[in-house]
């Protein structure tokens, strides 16, 4: 193999893993900021596979896709004429464009998480089923854990997640927090996912 394709090959992968960082970072700011806006803490709290912020970040790129196309044609232009430089230093100066880079990812997940928010609380979440839970634990001595027990079995919460071990409930009203409920599968006695009518709530 030759200098100029063992060269190229090099590129190629480092381009290809940054791109895959690039969507990565995208896709969890999305996720960061989307779910910042109910009452849970942290990404890791929810229990999303890392392969989600993936696909959210195809998603967001999709509805971005002019912006993400001139910012990051103009940052890549930049850093790939300092790195084909013959000049070692003009290399290590493109690096610090990478911040930028990563800045524009972050805001770009950022911008779309508010807007499908906004938009999914205007809808009243109506994409999202309205679930009937039945729960196990004793709700006599606390007044507060038997009125939640009675919505969620009358089904006046809609399922937002579904973790490994965990239902994530939301009841939806205008403002800008959304209250959520977290109830622990091993505390489900029985559940029902009502189905969701598109276009009817």
């Amino acid at each position: 193999m030759s200098d100029s394709t063992e060269r190229s090959t090099i590129d190629v992968a480092i381009w290809i893993s940054l791109g895959a960082v690039f969507l990565y970072t995208v896709g969890w700011s999305y996720a960061h900021h989307f779910f910042g806006h109910f009452n849970f803490i942290g990404l890791t709290h929810l229990g999303i596979p890392s392969e989600y912020h993936l696909m959210d970040g195809f998603r967001v790129l999709k509805d971005y896709l002019l912006r993400f196309l001139v910012g990051g044609f103009v940052l890549t232009g930049l850093m790939i004429l300092g790195w084909r430089s013959r000049m070692v230093w003009l290399r290590w100066v493109s690096l610090p464009l990478l911040i930028p880079a990563f800045m524009l990812a972050y805001s770009l997940g950022e911008i779309s998480a508010d807007h499908n928010f906004r938009q999914h609380s205007d809808a009243n979440f109506n994409r999202y089923p309205w679930m009937r839970v039945w729960i196990t634990l004793d709700t006599k001595s606390d007044p507060n854990l038997a009125n939640l027990a009675k919505d969620l079995a009358k089904g006046h919460y809609r399922l937002l997640l579904q973790s490994e071990t965990s239902l994530f409930l939301i009841k939806p009203r205008k403002g800008p927090r959304i209250p959520t409920v977290q109830v622990p599968l091993r505390q489900v006695k029985a559940m029902r996912r009502l189905p969701v009518n598109p276009g009817r709530e």
